[in-house]
């Protein structure tokens, strides 16, 4: 294999940088080749990478032909390969391609006129393996490890507010209108939970209990109210008041809880026995427990 056959892709993308897009093209096609047999071959991008960097021409690689004709082998030039694999295998996937062929674009810079010729007929399409070893082990190993390189990094600011407002006193910032509060520090910070932070449910008898020694101050309640004077999780609020008191979702003591009837009247008996008396529903502030 010669240089040639790689520096062909490389010319042309170099001839189209260079501004040759407007080149006019020459209507004839050049068909000389067009009974020559050319392998289309999928290389490995760093084998790839690798022969475009060669800049002067010599051989890139031995290709050998076993007898059998089913193994293809392609060797590396032995202290040109560097640190990758010298051995690779060819594997042939169709052995017989039709109607693909390549073609080749020469650009004339100075007269701005392009020339378009067949380079061959694809004959074979092969792809190239490299055979393990330990140069090729490495070179996996530093592609796994860019691949897992997160593109973005989270960069932690520990400066002082001190010292951002001295690197914000540049004009046209905000650090030069006057001094900077703590917040111009824009580092988030998650907030500390208590480990008792999250309410315990208690048995419904006790929390019965509770709520009728709370609806003995108060006719009138809010689940808010209720929750911080019992402790209790909302939901649970609910389904124990359900059945022992009444919601208004309208009027002048809408979304608040009150007592149902049968619980008022066997408390008012218990406080006629006991001689006590509890504040009326028209001395209750509406928002009272809230």
């Amino acid at each position: 294999m010669a240089t040639t056959d790689v520096k062909r892709e490389a010319e042309a993308e170099a001839a189209a940088a260079d501004g040759d897009e407007g080149a006019e093209e020459d209507e004839d096609l050049d068909l000389k080749a067009l009974d020559t047999k050319v392998w289309l071959v999928k290389l490995p991008r760093f084998l790839l990478d690798h022969w475009r960097r060669v800049d002067t021409p010599r051989d890139l690689g031995v290709l050998r032909v076993h007898s059998d004709r089913d193994k293809l082998q392609l060797f590396l030039p032995e202290g040109q390969a560097g640190e990758l694999p010298q051995e690779y295998d060819l594997h042939v996937v169709n052995r017989s391609v039709r109607n693909t062929f390549v073609f080749e674009e020469d650009v004339q810079r100075r007269s701005k006129r392009s020339r378009t010729s067949l380079g061959g007929t694809v004959a074979h399409e092969c792809n190239v393996q490299p055979v393990p070893s330990d140069s090729y082990h490495r070179i996996m190993k530093q592609r796994a490890e860019v691949a897992a390189r997160p593109k973005r990094e989270i960069r932690m600011l520990h400066e002082s507010p001190a010292q951002v407002a001295g690197n914000l006193l540049a004009p046209g910032t905000m650090g030069a209108q006057g001094p900077q509060k703590p917040s111009a520090v824009f580092v988030s910070r998650q907030r500390e939970r208590r480990p008792d932070s999250r309410a315990t449910r208690l048995p419904r008898n006790e929390v019965m209990d509770m709520l009728f020694h709370c609806f003995e101050s108060y006719d009138y309640w809010t689940i808010k109210g209720l929750k911080e004077k019992t402790g209790q999780p909302e939901a649970w609020l609910k389904e124990v008041l359900e059945p022992m008191a009444n919601f208004s979702k309208r009027g002048p003591y809408a979304l608040k809880w009150s007592l149902k009837k049968e619980y008022k009247d066997y408390r008012q008996t218990l406080e006629g026995e006991t001689g006590e008396a509890s504040p009326s529903s028209e001395d209750v502030d509406p928002d009272e427990g809230a």
